[in-house]
């Protein structure tokens, strides 16, 4: 196989005596990993000496689908143009090397990052049987030009399950629940049916996102009664929600409690609708560093 790049290498290449480094994994060696759950879904493609590659989607109300390539090497400088090709493999002698959109390389990050359109289109060529492959000068020796080819063989043996993942994803991203909230009647802290349901969306997130390190649950109440009693009112609200989050599945050693009691009102405590407002507990979450 790697004869097979080395040729289409020297067809496509500037300098008739350039020199090709070429990366890819041997019939033998060439194996795709797949993981995923409700939140994320990712396709893995191991490149010996080179690096890794992968393919993911993640929850959104959105399709999303992103390709990177990352190196174990240095980083592309800023604006290295990246040549984009699918390549036949050796049983399928019969097909041509096909061009696809070509990209540039983003300083100081991975070597090759392609969303959407781009990424399916290296996914169809890999599902047809083709060799994605990737080609660009070196980072210090201008003369010195790299391939990185991606491997078809086991290719389908994930396939199937990575798109079923990317198919069951939740409709809705981090951002759309990052910051929660939820309401209680007067001098209560029994959570109603609607927001029972807000917070099984809330909890399916958490529990499948290992990014998402800590839930902040905040008890607030309405100024009616004294500040001690509703200090405690606070916190037996966020106490009832870390219960509910922790029925669902997720984890008591990421939630943290808090009341506030009456001391942050989001409206006025002068009318009944400002009031009603201010009986909450407002949830946040947050990911870890990096």
């Amino acid at each position: 196989m790697k004869h097979l790049i080395l040729g289409v290498l020297m067809s496509v290449a500037v300098c008739a005596n350039a020199d090709f480094r070429t990366y890819l994994a041997e019939i033998d060696e060439s194996s795709w990993t797949f993981e995923g759950n409700p939140v994320q879904c990712h396709l893995r493609h191991s490149i010996p000496t080179y690096g890794e590659a992968e393919f993911f989607a993640r929850a959104s109300r959105t399709p999303n689908m992103f390709f990177i390539l990352d190196s174990k090497r240095n980083r592309l400088k800023t604006g290295a143009p990246i040549e984009v090709r699918a390549l036949a493999s050796q049983w399928h002698p019969g097909k041509r090397a096909r061009q696809l959109d070509g990209v540039y390389a983003v300083p100081g990050e991975k070597t090759l990052n392609i969303g959407d359109e781009g990424a399916w289109k290296l996914l169809v060529s890999l599902e047809q049987g083709m060799n994605p492959a990737f080609f660009y000068r070196d980072f210090e020796d201008k003369s010195d030009r790299v391939a990185i080819a991606l491997s078809a063989v086991n290719f389908k043996a994930v396939y199937d399950s990575f798109l079923n993942c990317v198919e069951s994803l939740l409709p809705y991203d981090f951002r759309e629940i990052q910051y929660t909230m939820v309401h209680f009647d007067f001098d209560r802290s029994k959570l109603s049916q609607s927001d029972m349901q807000k917070l099984d969306v809330l909890a399916e997130f958490i529990k499948y996102d290992p990014d998402i390190q800590v839930v902040l649950v905040e008890g607030h109440t309405d100024s009616i009664a004294f500040r001690r009693y509703n200090k405690k009112l606070g916190q037996r609200r966020a106490n009832e929600v870390k219960a509910y989050l922790a029925q669902k599945g997720v984890s008591q050693q990421k939630i943290l409690t808090a009341s506030h009691g009456e001391r942050r009102p989001l409206e006025s405590n002068h009318t009944e609708e400002g009031r009603a407002m201010n009986r909450r507990v407002f949830i946040t979450l947050q990911k870890g560093a990096g």
